[in-house]
């Protein structure tokens, strides 16, 4: 091993030493019988799901950008971590419930699972690339000029359609266009029978994406980067935001085939807090049809909504006391739901909802159900098969996710899957930290279209250039 190699996987298991050795000493003396068993149980999950990580970085090398540094870092986060802070301040309730009765079940749910993952993608672990491989010969002018054309095509048409359910809601486009500092928001209908249009919104990423890779114009890229910004602010949603802000520096760092160092990082992650931060202040002001104050905006805004993130664990503990002794597994109702969803109720007026509200009212209280209560996919997969079921999920989740690193491992890669992996990469955020499946299909299926319609628009400008 190479004295650098040395170097980095010393400082690999420094860290991981050093926060093992941190929890055990903050063990709080004051805790229940029960919490004192939660409390060792999530010490034990933290030493196996972080040294398994180590052990790929010691054996196999890690790159900061393979998937299974940013998941195993949340799944860390979600079931570890926030847990052991919660039990240290005391803080077990979620909306008034205290669900740490099924600590010791979710922990090992989620232990054995992670394992699954861990095999599943180590399976389908590609060779690393040779420093210097180049990629595919880059597209020539005609193509690039095509690329970019659709793409702001696609960015127009995806604008305006995804905005309609947000103006039936009672947002005005000045409302949207400034992310609520200026405009009319008189919620005049809560929920748009349109609302399915929304789902284009997602396409705005992809397409901003190859205007920025192959357009000539610095104005339209900052004008399309900022109302891509606003239009997702103004929806409230946190994930979109990260992958909007992240994925041309993603995409960057793996064309140039470099690396981030560790004041950049901090940097990202500052931006990232903020940004979730931002968005949770936001929400309470487009909630109530208010204009936003940005001068209220303060620190703790920042803490309370990343605090939050990572809570979903409370209600995942609530879901495996209450799945199958006061509920029966759904056995797929959840996936099947993902071919109802996308149907609007202007079609079928009677479409009925997703089992996940029955499964969150028992598992929390009905209040949760309003307030978008949610667990991560872990808890999709238990409730749907149980434990057996989640570890096959699992297993299958982290083949997935080791074949997604080959988009920019593989010598074949070229700019279409480079957008697309800096793309799903920090999607992954909400594919993880929110477990049901109907939305995040929909979510992957408009990330990936734009990039699927342009690179075959490319191949047939080729094509005809070709047989001229």
């Amino acid at each position: 091993m190479k004295k650098k190699d040395w170097m980095k996987t010393g400082c690999g298991f420094f860290v991981y030493m050093a926060v093992g050795m941190a929890i055990i000493a903050a063990y709080p003396h004051t805790l229940s019988p029960l919490n004192v068993w939660n409390y060792a149980a999530l010490t034990v999950a933290y030493f196996i799901v972080a040294g398994l990580l180590l052990l790929k970085h010691i054996f196999r090398g890690l790159d900061l950008f393979e998937p299974l540094v940013f998941i195993t870092v949340l799944y860390l986060m979600i079931f570890c971590i926030t847990p052991i802070m919660d039990l240290i301040g005391n803080t077990h309730t979620v909306l008034g419930v205290d669900t740490f009765s099924g600590c010791l079940k979710g922990t090992f749910i989620f232990a054995v699972s992670y394992i699954a993952f861990y095999l599943g993608y180590l399976a389908q672990h590609p060779k690393e690339l040779a420093p210097g491989t180049p990629m595919v010969a880059p597209p020539n002018d005609s193509q690039r000029q095509t690329a970019c054309f659709a793409a702001v095509c696609i960015w127009l048409i995806s604008y305006v359609v995804s905005s309609v359910p947000l103006l039936l809601s009672g947002r005005s486009a000045l409302y949207i266009a400034t992310s609520g500092i200026m405009g009319e928001n008189l919620l005049a209908i809560v929920d748009p029978p349109l609302g399915f249009m929304g789902f284009l919104s997602t396409c705005l990423i992809p397409a901003f994406m190859y205007v920025l890779v192959y357009g000539k114009s610095t104005s339209l890229k900052a004008i399309l980067f900022v109302l891509t910004f606003t239009a997702f602010l103004v929806r409230g949603f946190r994930y979109i935001l990260i992958v909007t802000l992240f994925a041309p520096a993603i995409y960057y760092y793996l064309q140039q085939n470099k690396r981030p160092g560790a004041l950049a990082l901090g940097a990202a992650g500052s931006v990232a807090a903020f940004m979730i931060g931002i968005v949770g202040f936001a929400r309470r002001g487009i909630r109530y049809g208010t204009t936003l104050d940005w001068a209220a905006f303060d620190f703790m805004d920042i803490v309370e909504a990343i605090k939050g993130n990572f809570e979903i664990y409370k209600p995942f503990y609530g879901l495996v006391t209450v799945v199958p002794d006061l509920h029966d597994y759904t056995w797929g109702e959840q996936l099947l739901f993902t071919f109802v969803m996308l149907v609007p109720r202007a079609i079928w007026p009677d479409k009925p909802d997703s089992v996940i509200f029955e499964l969150t009212g028992l598992s929390v209280n009905n209040y949760a159900i309003a307030a978008g209560a949610a667990w991560p996919n872990i808890g999709e997969f238990y409730s749907e098969f149980g434990v057996a079921g989640s570890v096959v999920c699992m297993l299958l989740f982290g083949m997935l996710c080791g074949w997604c690193r080959k988009l920019y491992q593989s010598p074949a890669r070229d700019d279409h899957s480079l957008i697309a992996y800096s793309i799903l990469l920090p999607a992954a955020l909400q594919v993880v930290i929110r477990g049901y499946t109907p939305a995040n299909f929909y979510l992957v299926v408009f990330l990936l279209l734009p990039i699927l319609l342009i690179k075959w628009l490319m191949a047939e400008t080729e094509r005809r250039a070709r047989t001229k």
